[in-house]
């Protein structure tokens, strides 16, 4: 499994995969909607970090897609955001079951913490789980 690191800059993936790198995962970045629902369909993702990026980007656009696919349903995703929370943006993660909402300046060791505790949930109920068919 690997985690999918969605920013649309590439020193945003970068710095990501930087604060991943203690957990020996493998990652793969995606600059775009498209380029992340793409990576998504090619399948082998266990976590979606999710940068929001600038006003007017809508970054949950690849969550309301993964949240109407068979298995791509349980992915687990973590969002990243420079602002402390968007007017609406809590509430609507919340509907769209969004695993954390975290705020820059990142800390490297929580966002480490709460993916390899994801991994290990999303691997151990699999796709196998009632709500992913």
């Amino acid at each position: 499994m690997k985690i999918l690191l969605i920013d649309e800059c590439a020193w945003g993936i970068r710095a990501l995969e930087a604060a991943l790198v203690p957990l020996a995962v493998p990652t793969a970045g995606a600059s775009s909607n498209d380029a992340a629902l793409k990576a998504l369909i090619r399948g082998g993702v266990g976590l979606v970090v999710l940068a929001l990026g600038r006003p007017g980007a809508d970054r949950l656009e690849v969550v309301r897609y993964m949240r109407r696919l068979g298995p791509m349903r349980c992915i687990p995703v973590i969002t990243v955001s420079e602002r402390r929370y968007l007017p609406g943006f809590v509430t609507e993660a919340a509907e769209l079951e969004v695993a954390d909402v975290l705020t820059t300046p990142l800390d490297p060791q929580a966002l480490r913490f709460k993916a390899r505790y994801l991994l290990t949930v999303h691997g151990r109920c699999g796709t196998d789980h009632p709500s992913c068919s």
